[in-house]
């Protein structure tokens, strides 16, 4: 209760890639450490910080500054990351940590701890983590995002229903997927949460893969700030291409074996 009366982004008082980009300019550009990498796990320890408030009536929220000192706030954010990394297998490596010093950890989330994530405004959340993806790294694949009004007309022709599924073999941000979602849902996704029958189709319907790293991150938080903490987006395969299914890694091969069926009552004739 208190984060949602107190959400700047609901205010309109600030957007998140404002804050981003504030925090780059006066704490991270300077402090020696990869920018994407650092923001991403303070997002994730805040979406499970917030999952956890939202699934448990008596749970405190962790992610703060307040007047606890760096070495506290360190401390707590690393738990809330622990337990991102468990719940959301395939974002992070079991090693990966904090690199922050705790001092400059400390403004970080100061700057993060009066915004609600979960069922956010996606238009406002879309804009800031696609900024997020390294200008080196999108020249290196030949990355490009496809732009919005096409991604608009692409989803009005498919015309996608609650009870299908939506595949993106090579998902990017999952910008087909939320313009899916975003059209079952009525043409508006608000702060507000999703319809059921919305819900109940960005949970259990859409699926994507992508063999960037940076992207799947993007992705599969998005998918979890949409589906209340559920999302089916995928690493590509070991081959690095996530468009040819031969290449797929056997996680990705069992969650979508059932969905590519041709004859699925008789799954023998697929094999």
């Amino acid at each position: 209760k208190w984060l949602e009366k107190n959400n700047e982004l609901k205010q309109d008082k600030n957007t998140l890639k404002k804050i981003l980009l504030d925090l780059e300019k006066l704490v991270l550009r300077d402090a020696e450490v990869k920018v994407f990498d650092e923001i991403f796990k303070l997002i994730y320890a805040k979406l499970y910080d917030e999952w956890n408030g939202i699934n448990n009536p008596e749970y405190q929220l962790e992610f703060f500054a307040g007047d606890r000192s760096p070495e506290q706030v360190k401390s707590a954010i690393t738990i809330l990351l622990e337990g991102a990394k468990r719940s959301w297998a395939g974002v992070f490596d079991s090693t990966d940590k904090i690199e922050l010093i705790d001092t400059h950890l400390k403004v970080c989330v100061s700057f993060l701890e009066k915004i609600k994530l979960l069922n956010s405004n996606l238009r406002v959340i879309d804009e800031a983590f696609k900024y997020l993806i390294p200008e080196e790294y999108k020249k290196k694949e030949g990355q490009f995002f496809t732009p919005r009004p096409i991604q608009d007309m692409v989803v009005k022709m498919l015309n996608p229903k609650a009870r299908e599924f939506v595949i993106d073999p090579d998902c990017g941000s999952a910008g087909f997927l939320l313009h899916s979602v975003k059209w079952v849902a009525g043409g508006v996704i608000t702060g507000k949460g999703l319809p059921i029958a919305a819900k109940n189709f960005t949970q259990n319907n859409i699926y994507g893969i992508d063999f960037t790293k940076e992207a799947v991150k993007i992705a599969k938080a998005v998918n979890i700030i949409v589906g209340d903490g559920k999302s089916r987006i995928f690493g590509g395969g070991a081959h690095g291409d996530s468009l040819n299914p031969l290449l797929w890694n056997d996680e990705i091969k069992a969650a979508l074996r059932p969905r590519l069926l041709r004859f699925p009552k008789s799954p023998e004739k697929d094999r």
